[in-house]
């Protein structure tokens, strides 16, 4: 997919569908080519240092100094995935000279069936909220979500909190997705406001992408 130059004038994005995931490492590929410098929340369990290593090995570039300017948090819980955005995101990208954040499968932990539904309308909410409240910090946001976690936990209604937040959505499927990757304005119907307890939130340390 070709990206636009000033790609920050789409963020939020949300890139959505099978083919996310691979969409956002090629969005991080061309940030760090720029010299950009990059903070990751990933909840999918999905970030590739190998995928950035080879694009390195393709351009003769040092691998680990392109991935020394990209820092990323896993989290394992979705209690811990919305409090690193709610909480340690901007901190981090201000402490290392980030301008975006890469959020990888914000929603995939709430289709756990161990997630109480109330709990994953509000957690979903709280993830909406956050990443538009990054956006307005200054910082670059590029979200990609994939509909399969979803879909297995019955959960797709999740999404449309997501497109409530992102001014610009890419829908992509996996095989076409450098073909037919389209720019639309998000037009989602409002979800339903639940009022939820207040969870307990543990929150993970940023680490450098080489150490993964």
């Amino acid at each position: 997919m070709r990206w636009p130059v000033d790609l920050k004038k789409l963020s939020p994005l949300l890139l959505h569908g099978s083919g996310a995931l691979d969409l956002a490492h090629e969005a991080a590929e061309f940030l760090l080519f720029q010299g950009a410098r990059i903070v990751a929340v990933d909840g999918a369990n999905a970030f590739d240092a190998y995928h950035l290593a080879r694009a390195a090995q393709k351009r003769r570039r040092p691998a680990p100094s392109l991935l020394a300017a990209i820092r990323v948090s896993r989290a394992f819980t979705w209690q811990q995935f919305e409090a690193l955005l709610e909480r340690e995101t901007a901190a981090e990208a201000a402490r290392a000279g980030a301008r975006w954040a890469l959020v990888l499968g914000p929603l995939d932990l709430l289709a756990d069936q161990e997630v109480k539904p109330f709990q994953a309308w509000r957690a979903a909410r709280r993830v909406a909220n956050a990443l538009d409240a990054l956006a307005a910090t200054g910082l670059g946001v590029v979200v990609a979500q994939r509909p399969e976690p979803l879909r297995s936990g019955g959960r797709e209604e999740l999404i449309e909190f997501l497109h409530r937040a992102c001014g610009h959505v890419v829908e992509v499927g996996r095989k076409d997705k450098d073909a037919n990757g389209v720019l639309a304005a998000a037009e989602p119907s409002a979800p339903r406001a639940i009022p939820l307890p207040d969870a307990r939130q543990l929150v993970l340390p940023f680490a450098p992408a080489s150490s993964l």
